[in-house]
């Protein structure tokens, strides 16, 4: 029911899972019920209908070393996403993962933060890149305006920075011609 929902035009071309992690040992310790061979195989439905894909992804948290990050990271190289909210692990009171002792540095888990957030940008651009050989039109929302450019976000959550001398705020655009940049995509309109 719910891929089938993937074919309404009225979605936007973006959702964003909730992984947590790509390595199996790391979502068990976290008492997730979804693993990496299924997160794949759903991802790669939702990225053959032409959807940018987005999650969370929590670094450092106990139990993930450097074995475990390297494999993850594989992982997550192999995995169809554009977009990331990665995080460092935080200690709470009070829960099960509080009381492992097998602790990630902060320096280590820094890296590695920067690591993921490096990959997906290239991911992104990558994405961005494919569907401008697609001629894909970018259906776009203008949020904000400052010093003659505007500030928009398209239907796979991208960001565009749009040149105009036309009151453009608030409203719903089609793009057809446009640049990639390496964090964002820019036209004029």
């Amino acid at each position: 029911e719910f891929l089938e929902l993937l074919e309404e035009d009225f979605l936007e071309k973006h959702l964003h899972i909730a992984l947590q992690h790509s390595h199996d040992l790391m979502l068990e310790r976290m008492n997730r019920r979804n693993r990496t061979k299924s997160d794949r195989e759903l991802l790669e439905i939702i990225a053959s209908k032409n959807f940018a894909i987005g999650t969370d992804f929590i670094v450092g948290h106990p139990g993930e070393s450097g074995s475990v990050f390297e494999k993850a990271f594989k992982n997550l190289e192999g995995l169809p996403l554009t977009h990331i909210h990665p995080f460092i692990y935080s200690k709470r009171k009070d829960t099960l993962s509080s009381l492992m002792t097998d602790s990630v540095s902060l320096e280590d888990s820094k890296k590695r933060l920067n690591a993921i957030k490096d990959l997906i940008l290239h991911k992104n651009k990558a994405f961005r890149q494919l569907q401008l050989k697609l001629n894909t039109p970018l259906k776009a929302l203008v949020e904000a305006q400052k010093d003659g450019e505007f500030k928009a976000l398209d239907q796979f959550f991208n960001p565009i920075k749009i040149k105009s001398d036309k009151p453009l705020r608030a409203s719903f655009l089609e793009i057809k011609e446009y640049e990639i940049k390496e964090r964002e995509n820019h036209a004029v309109f």
